[in-house]
């Protein structure tokens, strides 16, 4: 038997992986619906926000906790912080991958994995995350410094100002996300599938396989 991980082209991701070093700005992208968390992420963001004044939030996303999501903004007086952009195309999702700092996926459960995550790794982006089951698949080792309990406000706004202000620390994990997505890159497994598949070609036709 042979298992190998799941996989996709990371080429375009792979490609924004020079930072650059300006404004704070933390990126969620997804649907914004009860389990991905993203009502745990804005009251967590009114802490962040205290810390970091200058810091900015970027929500990519739509669904049926949009309008809750923008009266929480507001109840928190956070306009000036937060930016809700509903949802994007993946030109777009890029081009705020390319600039963001830190990239945060609050999900509280339901995550059989973090592709979300290997895409922000791949684009050399440090990750904060929820520790839900999916998600440590993906963030083991020197990642797992990213991961906190899911709904954790307090803990979750803990952890995006340590990275934020940690300059050394987002370097270190830009650095291991960059090579831990390699096991998810399409075009790094390529050689492997291949050879798979040429033995089991083989196996085939010399009749001891199946």
């Amino acid at each position: 038997m042979h298992i190998l991980p799941g996989c996709i082209g990371l080429g375009p991701y792979r490609a924004l992986s020079v930072r650059r070093e300006g404004q704070l700005r933390v990126l969620f992208t997804g649907r914004l619906e009860p389990r991905k968390g993203v009502l745990v992420l804005i009251q967590a963001w009114s802490e962040v926000s205290r810390a970091l004044p200058d810091a900015q939030l970027v929500i990519c996303g739509d669904g049926p906790q949009a309008e809750e999501a923008r009266s929480l903004v507001e109840r928190l007086a956070l306009g000036n912080t937060v930016q809700l952009l509903g949802a994007v195309d993946e030109a777009e999702k890029l081009r705020q991958l390319g600039t963001a700092t830190v990239f945060c996926a609050p999900s509280l459960y339901g995550e059989s994995y973090g592709l979300v995550l290997v895409e922000a790794m791949a684009a050399g982006v440090p990750v904060v995350a929820a520790a839900n089951d999916g998600y440590r698949q993906v963030l083991r080792g020197p990642g797992s410094l990213g991961l906190v309990e899911p709904g954790d406000e307090p803990g979750l706004a803990k952890a995006l100002i340590t990275v934020l202000e940690d300059l050394p620390l987002r370097q270190r994990l830009s650095a291991w996300g960059l090579e831990a997505s390699r096991s998810a890159d399409l075009e790094a497994q390529l050689p492997a599938f291949l050879k798979i598949y040429a033995e089991a070609g083989r196996s085939k036709l010399d009749g001891s396989g199946q």
